[in-house]
């Protein structure tokens, strides 16, 4: 059985940062980065419009199916995610939200969120910051050009934290002013005292 331990937050907050500190203190564990490439690839072919309902359902249907196959695909152990599969559940149906529609995705998306939700973490670590501090590490990162980082900002972070806080195995944490040494030794203690440590993984 998979077991995911997501990573969580807005963007530039350093999530797949805290992905590649882990993999270095934890190499028996299993890592999977973000890569989005084939779905955005595949609604782009098809100049998909997500302000229009029936697009975004079309869009939503690829990234869901995505999502899916690549949970599918990972090994039978623990896994930790720089970005969780509830991500593309938190985008499906808020999403509609931050453009100002009223579209019942739960309701439309019905059955392929129910497919989904079979892929749900086991628990996720949410890295919360203010707005400020994550201009200013988008600032300092030059390694990814984050093209739509002020159109996200503006749009669905304001429902971000919210709905991953309705989930009871989200875990908040503040990393303001946690350099990236100390949010890596804070979470492989967090991680011991959930899983590892009595099986022996550590």
């Amino acid at each position: 059985m998979t077991r995911i331990i997501s990573l969580e937050g807005g963007p530039a907050v350093g999530k797949t940062t805290l992905a590649r500190n882990l993999k270095k203190r934890l190499p028996k564990i299993h890592f999977n980065f973000e890569d989005s490439t084939l779905a955005v690839s595949k609604a782009r072919q098809q100049n998909l419009d997500k302000t229009i309902e029936q697009d975004f359902i079309e869009n939503q249907k690829i990234f869901i199916k995505e999502t899916i196959e690549k949970c599918q695909q990972l090994p039978d152990t623990y896994v930790v995610m720089d970005l969780s599969p509830e991500e593309t559940e938190f985008h499906t149906i808020c999403w509609p939200k931050a453009i100002g529609k009223s579209w019942n995705m739960e309701k439309n998306l019905a059955k392929e969120l129910t497919q989904l939700k079979k892929f749900r973490s086991l628990t996720i670590l949410y890295l919360d910051c203010p707005e400020n501090v994550l201009r200013s590490r988008k600032k300092d990162d030059n390694t990814r050009q984050r093209s739509s980082f002020e159109q996200y900002l503006s749009s669905l972070h304001q429902f971000r934290k919210k709905w991953f806080n309705q989930l009871d195995y989200v875990t908040m944490k503040n990393v303001t002013n946690m350099s990236e040494e100390e949010l890596a030794a804070w979470t492989v203690n967090w991680l011991e005292n959930l899983y590892f440590m009595e099986k022996g993984i550590i």
